[in-house]
């Protein structure tokens, strides 16, 4: 990924303006206007703090993303398991009766040997 696809990720994810970001990175706007052309390369000293600006922003961004996704996809998972539950409501308690006969204490016709 180039510095102007980099600079443009920085700011769509990030809401800022050039004029904030040109500012921020101690540049004029013009310099940032051209980086983001592509017209120009930024400075070895400026293409380090957009990469480092591009991985702070953006990949933490998209880490965010991700565990909120999660986060969303376990959270509809439970409501599915709840609702299934709740509309079928004997099969749990059903489940559970089976389950008791299962694990139950051994009665007076159990023996052993």
């Amino acid at each position: 990924m180039n510095y102007s696809e980099k600079l443009t990720k920085i700011l769509e994810t990030s809401g800022w303006v050039q004029e904030h970001l040109a500012r921020l990175m101690g540049v004029s706007q013009q310099a940032l206007t051209a980086w983001l052309s592509g017209k120009a390369e930024p400075h070895e000293e400026h293409a380090e703090l957009i990469n480092k600006l591009y991985k702070k922003i953006v990949e933490d961004i998209e880490i965010i993303k991700r565990e909120h996704i999660e986060s969303v996809e376990k959270s509809i998972h439970r409501h599915k398991i709840y609702e299934l539950d709740k509309n079928n409501h004997d099969l749990p308690r059903q489940w559970r009766k089976n389950h008791a006969k299962r694990v139950s204490a051994p009665s007076e016709n159990d023996h052993c040997c």
